[in-house]
């Protein structure tokens, strides 16, 4: 009798616990409306700049390179290639900006 008395007092306890830290409406309406700003908001903004800051360091790693390589043909052509695929990457980065899709 003791034991089915302390079994159903921890009963109580637990259900009034899961009450207590259950999600209610409200917190559940601001989950969805949290995730319908992440998925129909901009993080192209965020990425563009992170993009365009990693590729301006690496612009410069190449002219650096450049420069220190005194220009030779086979290090030019492949920073020319290089130099091109950045301009590309920009492009992208522009139209991501603008909402346009490549």
């Amino acid at each position: 009798m003791i034991l089915s008395l302390a079994t159903s007092a921890v009963a109580i306890v637990l259900a009034i616990d899961a009450r207590d830290n259950s999600a209610d409406n409200d917190d559940l309406n601001a989950i969805s409306e949290r995730v319908n700003q992440i998925e129909t908001g901009s993080t192209a903004d965020f990425d563009a700049t992170a993009f365009e800051a990693r590729l301006t360091a690496i612009e410069d790693q190449l002219s650096q390179a450049d420069g220190a390589s005194g220009g030779g043909g086979d290090v030019s052509e492949r920073l020319d290639v290089l130099e091109g695929d950045i301009e590309e990457l920009r492009d992208q980065i522009s139209e991501l900006e603008s909402g346009n899709n490549p």
